[in-house]
């Protein structure tokens, strides 16, 4: 019974690092996926400096996509089925679209990729029985940076078009707002999620510390 519980721990073990290995290449996607949106933005804008630009990050999100597919953790869920079909039908069209059309698209299909990232993270666990800070950071990294990041780059995005056209309508100022409110939102949850984590490991080099030196010797009288 003990070399089965060890053994299934092992196993959960095992799992989990492949499953993070998983969300290293989710998050390799999501770093890319946004500046894909921002060269086609550029691009359909009139800046032909982007096209072989855009090429060659069409590549990769390609290879990305390959990748993530052929890792064992992988699953063939309708998400994922979703998000392929998304890219290919984006990444073949996106010379022909208006450049408001081509940023929502873009945006739909970043939006797909995070809540993809939280399956994984549901159906693996991740931050199960991390102890010292662990947990938190990993929730920073996985839950929350990737939405942070993504409304700083959609408040970027939006605002270079709204210089380039001139004029700000009244949708692209309540959109800002709206982003301006969640960046504060999520980087204030992200911080006080840090500063917990770094707290719980100040706390546990203090105690292993404390441990090393030992008792105070105590002296006689």
């Amino acid at each position: 019974m003990l070399l089965r519980h060890f053994g299934n721990r092992y196993e959960d073990s095992r799992r989990r690092r492949s499953a993070m290995d998983y969300v290293l290449l989710l998050r390799r996607l999501l770093e890319h996926l946004p500046q894909h949106r921002g060269m086609a933005n550029a691009l359909l804008r009139g800046d032909a400096s982007f096209r072989d630009k855009l090429q060659a990050m069409q590549a990769t999100v390609s290879r990305d996509l390959r990748e993530i597919e052929r890792h064992p953790s992988h699953s063939d869920t309708a998400r994922w089925r979703r998000i392929k079909a998304d890219w290919e039908t984006l990444s073949a069209g996106v010379a022909s679209l208006e450049p408001q059309q081509s940023f929502a698209r873009h945006t739909q299909l970043i939006a797909q990729a995070i809540f993809l990232l939280d399956d994984v993270d549901k159906a693996h666990d991740l931050a199960v029985d991390l102890r010292d800070g662990a947990g938190d950071l990993l929730m920073a990294a996985i839950g929350r940076l990737p939405r942070l990041m993504e409304a700083v780059g959609q408040a970027r995005g939006i605002g270079s078009g709204a210089a380039a056209e001139g004029r700000t309508t009244t949708a692209t100022r309540v959109k800002l707002l709206y982003l301006d409110d969640q960046i504060g939102t999520v980087a204030q949850a992200t911080f006080q999620g840090l500063e917990a984590a770094f707290a719980r490991r100040a706390g546990r080099a203090r105690r292993i510390g404390a441990g090393c030196r030992g008792p105070k010797p105590q002296t006689r009288r």
